[in-house]
């Protein structure tokens, strides 16, 4: 993911540069005259934009590095994606020139949805255990029928994920469907930095990985789930 995220910082700066020169990749640049279209380039909205964009990418890298040194890495990725609406509409040089009441409306109505999504996303999963089923009612939530667990183990080791099929990403979170480079099918409930992880076996041909972000209620939750199994 660091590759990743540097490489988007790079790309959030080159597009700064490449706008500034050529305003013709700005949405709606053909629907101007002739006149409109020389006089943009280099204007203040340009050169605004062509900043934003830098700023976005700076802090992309920046973050990507800062997130190593703690606990919880919320995807630095995705805040340049959430900083260049919020920058570009409150300090645009044309915002009053434009309905701009409008579009902060939509713009905070989005950013706020990233953030409920974010939250309730990377928010630990509650996962209750009965002598019928495990269950986790959170995001991308699972029950399975104690009947059809064919095995469960504890492990110390993920298997390397070359493939989000439909599923949660976040820095140290993972949920849902994940394909191995072996072409495996997991779903999974994970932190990846907490070991250990509990591998199930499912009868319906899935695997199952999951843990808590505290290793003592992953053990606690093994035990438990085993011995409902017996």
């Amino acid at each position: 993911m660091d590759t990743l995220n540097c490489i988007l910082g790079l790309f959030y700066i080159l597009l700064g540069f490449l706008i500034s020169k050529h305003p013709n990749l700005l949405s709606g640049y053909n629907t101007l005259s002739d006149e409109e279209k020389k006089s943009l380039k280099n204007t203040d909205y340009t050169l605004y934009l062509r900043n934003v964009f830098i700023i976005c990418g700076l802090a992309s890298i920046f973050l990507t590095f800062l997130s190593r040194s703690v606990v919880w890495d919320i995807g630095v990725s995705i805040l340049p994606g959430l900083l260049i609406p919020i920058l570009s509409v409150l300090r645009s040089p044309i915002r009053k020139q434009s309905s701009s009441k409008k579009t902060i409306y939509i713009v905070f109505f989005l950013i706020g949805a990233v953030c409920i999504f974010l939250f309730y996303g990377m928010r630990e999963s509650d996962i209750e255990v009965s002598k019928e089923r495990i269950e986790n009612s959170g995001l991308y939530h699972f029950n399975i029928k104690m009947k059809d667990i064919d095995s469960i183990t504890l492990v110390n080791e993920l298997p390397k994920f070359v493939l989000r099929t439909n599923g949660f990403d976040v820095g140290i979170i993972k949920k849902g469907f994940f394909k191995t480079e072996k072409g495996d099918v997991y779903k999974l409930s994970l932190r990846v930095n907490t070991k250990p992880y509990i591998k199930i076996y499912h009868s319906k041909n899935q695997i199952l990985l999951l843990n808590y972000g505290d290793s003592i209620q992953t053990l606690q939750l093994f035990n438990n789930i085993k011995t409902h199994m017996k």
